[in-house]
C-alpha cells in the first residue's frame, strides 16, 4: 500500500521536474523574444549631439543584437547578413566627430533596412509628442475643421500642399 502511494507521487514530481527544467532551458536558449525591449524609453532630442565614440557604440550594439537574436543569420542567409555587414561598416565609416541623434536613427535605420524585414525596424521615441507628426493622418485630424471635406478645399503647409505632402510621404 505506501508503494502505491509513492509511486505517483514520485511519477508526478519526476514530470514537474523535467517540465520546469525544459521550460528554463528553452526560455534561456531559444525563446525568441528573450532580451527584447518591454517598454520604450524617451529618446533624447534629435538635434542633441553625441560623440563618434558614443554613436560607434550604438551601431555596434544595434549589429550585435542582430546577429546575435535575428532570424537571417540563425538562418545562415550568407546575401543578407552580408549586406548588413557591409552596410554597418558604411555607416562606422562615415560618422563625423559629432553626430545628431538623428543621424545616428538614419544610420541605424539604413543597417536595419538591409534585412527586407517588416518586422525589424528603428524607431525614435519623441520625448515631446507636440514637436512632430509621427504620421500624416495626424495632419487630416489637427487641420480638418468640422464638416470638412478632405479635398474640397486644398490646404498648404507653407508652400506644399497637402496632396503634394501625402505623395512625398509615401514615395520616402
Amino acid at each position: 500500500m505506501k508503494l502505491w502511494n509513492k509511486k505517483p507521487a514520485m511519477i508526478i514530481s519526476v514530470v514537474l521536474i523535467s517540465v520546469i527544467l525544459l521550460g528554463s532551458i528553452y526560455y534561456l536558449t531559444m525563446y525568441p523574444r528573450r532580451g527584447t525591449v518591454r517598454e520604450f524609453d524617451v529618446s533624447m532630442p534629435l538635434g542633441a549631439l553625441l560623440s563618434k565614440k558614443e554613436a560607434e557604440q550604438d551601431l555596434t550594439y544595434l549589429y550585435n543584437h542582430l546577429r546575435s537574436r535575428h532570424p537571417v543569420w540563425l538562418d545562415g542567409s550568407q546575401a543578407l547578413t552580408q549586406a548588413v555587414e557591409n552596410q554597418y561598416n558604411i555607416e562606422l565609416a562615415n560618422l563625423n566627430d559629432s553626430v545628431t541623434v538623428l543621424e545616428l536613427w538614419q544610420s541605424a535605420g539604413r543597417i536595419a533596412a538591409q534585412l527586407n524585414d517588416g518586422h525589424t525596424w528603428v524607431k525614435w521615441k519623441n520625448p515631446n509628442t507636440t514637436l512632430y507628426i509621427d504620421n500624416f493622418y495626424a495632419t487630416q485630424r489637427l487641420w480638418q475643421p468640422s464638416g470638412y471635406q478632405w479635398g474640397a478645399d486644398r490646404r498648404n503647409i507653407g508652400s506644399i500642399s497637402f496632396d503634394d505632402l501625402f505623395r512625398i510621404a509615401i514615395l520616402c
